[in-house]
């Protein structure tokens, strides 16, 4: 009897009822993957030190996060443990995963030195559907909204050592909300000021003059901390 099943992006064949059991077992620790809520990234940008939570919302194996990347990183199923992180796969195509043999993601002097990115802010998805991770540079933060309207963008600065984006301005008032790359793509809005997501509700503040401290994470996660001036 011969079954043929793709097993993390590799086709197997598989000749015994011991290798089918071992094959449904498998299957079982990816479903439990996809069910977890968060896992982590963790990189060259802090040292090797800091484990950054990415979520999937909707925990269907899609995992989302933001922040600034500095060279090499890899990802793990656990905070606190490096069992069964992922990587780079050297032999597969670039941005695919693999947990045995891989590399770090992103490695000037790995597999694939000409797709390597400089140091920047980023949004950083993983797909444990598909074994793949990506990288999108956010070249630039800013605030849209009625004041303006939603015609032009109140630029934000990066805050390295506060780790967020900030700018402090009297143009925004009533409803608004924050975006990358002067477009709509990649947004941020919320019913609170604490608990921002993408393509979130349109926020909404008095008239006056503000410092805006934009911290992005996660969907659910990011926040902004408003302080009148």
């Amino acid at each position: 009897m011969l079954i043929r099943s793709i097993v993390q992006n590799k086709v197997v064949s598989l000749l015994h009822l011991k290798e089918i059991r071992n094959m449904i077992n498998g299957f079982k620790v990816r479903v439990e993957f996809y069910s977890k809520e968060f896992i982590y990234e963790i990189g060259n940008e802090s040292g090797w030190g800091t484990s950054y939570a990415m979520r999937s919302p909707d925990q269907d194996g899609i995992y989302v996060s933001y922040n600034w990347l500095d060279g090499a990183f890899k990802f793990k199923p656990n905070e606190n443990s490096w069992d069964g992180d992922w990587g780079q796969d050297p032999n597969g195509d670039f941005g695919t995963l693999v947990v045995d043999g891989e590399e770090d993601c992103n490695k000037a002097d790995g597999s694939f030195p000409d797709n390597v990115q400089p140091a920047g802010f980023y949004k950083i998805q993983v797909s444990l559907v598909d074994m793949t991770w990506s990288i999108t540079p956010i070249t630039n933060v800013s605030i849209i909204g009625g004041f303006n309207d939603w015609a032009g963008d109140v630029e934000m600065t990066w805050n390295a050592d506060e780790h967020c984006w900030e700018t402090t301005t009297s143009a925004v008032s009533g409803e608004f909300k924050f975006r990358a790359n002067h477009a709509w793509d990649i947004n941020w809005g919320g019913d609170s000021f604490d608990e921002l997501k993408q393509d979130g509700a349109n926020l909404s503040i008095d008239a006056g003059t503000y410092k805006f401290q934009l911290y992005l994470t996660y969907d659910g996660g990011s926040k902004v901390v408003i302080t009148a001036q």
